[in-house]
């Protein structure tokens, strides 16, 4: 594998080692230019940022939720202004 990765800058789709999906991801976008790769770098990087902050405002809610359900199952209140 390592020669047919120096002699064409890619890898073959047939190989089935761990990892080789992120080496031929990361292979090209070593192929972009350099405006290119830091737009590419940008949007991965805003694209974490936005799946990182819905899934803190998921957990939030979640706890929130719980929390106003143990305060009505402890008061008994059934009104649902916990």
């Amino acid at each position: 594998m390592d020669l047919l990765f120096a002699n064409s800058m890619r890898v073959k789709g047939d190989f089935g080692a761990k990892g080789l999906d992120q080496a031929s991801d990361r292979l090209d976008t070593l192929k972009l230019s350099d405006a290119a790769r830091r737009d590419y770098e940008r949007y991965r990087n805003n694209a974490s940022h936005y799946s990182s902050a819905i899934q803190t405002a998921i957990e939030e809610g979640e706890a929130k939720g719980e929390a106003k359900g143990e305060v009505k199952k402890n008061t008994g209140d059934d009104s649902g202004n916990a």
